[in-house]
């Protein structure tokens, strides 16, 4: 009778799970709910920054690190246009409305090899994916104005799933490359600090947790509604946005950890427990319904359930009288 119960549990699993789609939402920028807002099925960043920091091991750091150390990525970047279709809606700043995007999550190497890294989640520190309205656009540069600095303004706020087969990055250097400036987007804002040369990516799915109305009026607690970081690209040295000054290790305190003068004299060449990134990321929707079982429903599960407890009772009486 025991398996009576859990095929019933089964069955309520899958009745109320629904498959996952591609899906498109509604987004405001000037946060007046579902009047006058955007369908969109894409939020495409600039590009950004990241920096991955060693949390625990040996000091200095191995290069590569050993399978099993852990790092505590960050990132943070302005929004550039949000689309539909591949058609632009929104510019970053109409209206003079600018959003930002900032993420903290712990991950944990899982291949390391003399010129490559991958990675898979690790459960703990740190996890949250963060979008913020703000008045002005983030600074790349002074890594200021990402997060609640600057009257930000929270909209969206997210979990990375821990999920190997959703969550995986890696990173190749070049070897055949000669170190070179970090900053090589404009001027050298840091003249000491040099990087090897290399690029790698990074997947990750989002589970939302918190969603302003007024924003994305189409987002509702009775979903789960996931972001997919898809093809994000990891780079170096930096060639599209300035290295920043700090990152924030929460996606909430400004400028709370180093960033570009923290890496040491070579960025990504070992001993030092840091490595920056250039980031691209694209952030594109997929919708998994949650129904809500209306009370007739839950009259029959409560039913059907008795059933199966009434059944269980008799089959143990009949084990007794045996």
């Amino acid at each position: 009778m025991r398996k009576i119960v859990l095929a019933a549990c089964i069955t309520l699993g899958l009745a109320w799970a629904m498959p996952a789609q591609a899906s498109t939402v509604l987004f405001n920028p000037t946060g007046g709910g579902a009047a006058g807002a955007l369908t969109i099925d894409l939020l495409d960043p600039a590009p950004g920054n990241a920096i991955s920091v060693a949390v625990g091991g040996p000091t200095p750091l191995p290069s590569p690190p050993a399978v099993g150390q852990v790092f505590t990525l960050m990132f943070q970047a302005n929004l550039s246009v949000a689309k539909n279709g591949g058609n632009i809606v929104y510019t970053n700043g109409g209206g003079g409305n600018f959003f930002t995007v900032a993420a903290a999550k712990n991950e944990v190497v899982t291949v390391a090899a003399a010129n490559a890294v991958s990675f898979g989640p690790s459960a703990g520190g740190p996890n949250v994916f963060n979008i913020y309205r703000h008045a002005v656009n983030g600074n790349d540069l002074g890594g200021t104005c990402f997060v609640s600095d600057c009257a930000g303004t929270l909209i969206l706020s997210g979990v990375f799933q821990n999920d190997p087969a959703t969550f995986f990055g890696n990173f190749n250097q070049n070897p055949f490359a000669p170190n070179s400036p970090l900053d090589q987007f404009g001027g050298n804002n840091y003249p000491g600090v040099q990087s090897v040369s290399g690029a790698g990516g990074l997947n990750g799915k989002i589970q939302i947790t918190s969603v302003n109305a007024g924003y994305f009026p189409s987002i509702t607690l009775g979903s789960v509604l996931t972001f997919i970081l898809a093809q994000s690209q990891l780079n170096l040295p930096f060639f599209n946005a300035d290295p920043a000054a700090c990152f924030s290790t929460d996606a909430v305190t400004a400028c709370n950890t180093g960033g570009a003068l923290s890496v040491g004299p070579v960025n990504g060449a070992g001993g030092e427990r840091r490595i920056m990134l250039e980031s691209d990321a694209s952030l594109s929707f997929t919708e998994q319904q949650t129904a809500v079982p209306e009370p007739a429903t839950l009259t029959l599960l409560g039913a059907g359930l008795l059933g199966s407890a009434a059944a269980r009772r008799r089959q143990l009486k009949k084990a007794k009288k045996l």
